[in-house]
This record gives C-alpha cells, structure tokens and sequence, in this order.
C-alpha cells in the first residue's frame, strides 16, 4: 500500500508540471483567440486549433480559433456553427462550401471585420467584389467559401469624388 500511494505522488509530481506547462502555452492561444470577438461572444466560446484540439471547452455554440492559416501569426477569428464546420474542413482542405448561413468575427485584425457565408448560390448579387472604401465586399465571388467582408472600426476613409458629391 505504501509502495501505491509513493507511486502515485511520483507520479503526480511529475505530471504537475508538464500539465502546468501545457496550460501556460495555452494561455496566450486562448487570449489570441477571444480577441476576435465581442467578449459577449468570446467569453464563453470554445476555443479550438483548426486541427480539432480544443483549448477550452465554451457554452454558447460559438467557437474562436487563434489563427486562420497554418501561420501563428495569422489573424483570430471567432464563428458561429457554421464556420465553425467551414474553417475545420478548410484546415484539412476538404470542400468549402459553407452549409449554411454563418457570421464570424475578426475584429484583432489589420481590418477589423464581420464576415457572412451563405450556403446557397447567389446571394450577394450586386456587392463589389472589390475591397476598399470602407464598404463591403464579397471575397472569392465565384468560388465555394465566398463570403460578405463587413470592415468595422475602421479609420476614417478618404470619400470619393462620387460620395463627396451625395
């Protein structure tokens, strides 16, 4: 019995400290990640790597993830269910094509912005497919992922001549 409970502190007491360490690298992911979002949202949201490991298990279906590409350095986001299953399945380059309508968050970008995917063809007929003066556009028209880019927050934006005469 005594050789049992030895074994079991030896072993907690190495364990401890791994487990500490892998917290503690979490720690700045988890931060990264909820940055993407309205604390509302990112408060209680999963926090996932786009290869499915969860950081922190969240309450309210939405999920933030520390980066969008395979680049650490690349911006969070954080998403419904919908792009959720979108982002997942584009980390493992399987189909994009969302399977429903979705809203994200990338707000700790270089441009703040909200992005909607509509799973249906069409949808966005009529919005630039250009970015640029503040307004919205469609990233990848003609492709599956195409999704509505929504800037927010950003710095004022010299007004064309069209606009300066409205």
């Amino acid at each position: 019995m005594q050789k049992l409970l030895i074994s079991i502190a030896v072993v907690g007491l190495l364990a401890g400290p791994a487990a500490m360490a892998a917290g503690h690298e979490m720690e700045p992911r988890i931060a990264k990640a909820v940055s993407a979002a309205p604390a509302a949202i990112s408060d209680k949201a999963t926090v996932m790597l786009l290869d499915g490991t969860i950081l922190r298990q969240g309450t309210n279906g939405w999920t933030c993830f520390p980066n969008v590409g395979p680049r650490p350095e690349s911006d969070p986001i954080c998403g419904d269910a919908v792009w959720k299953e979108l982002l997942t399945r584009q980390g493992r380059n399987i189909d994009k094509t969302a399977i429903g309508p979705g809203l994200s968050y990338m707000l700790a970008s270089g441009t703040p912005h909200i992005m909607v995917v509509v799973a249906e063809e069409g949808g966005f007929e009529g919005l630039n497919p250009t970015p640029g003066a503040g307004k919205t556009w469609i990233m990848w028209p003609d492709k599956p992922g195409r999704h509505a880019m929504i800037p927010i927050g950003m710095a004022e934006v010299e007004a064309s001549e069209e606009e300066k005469e409205e």
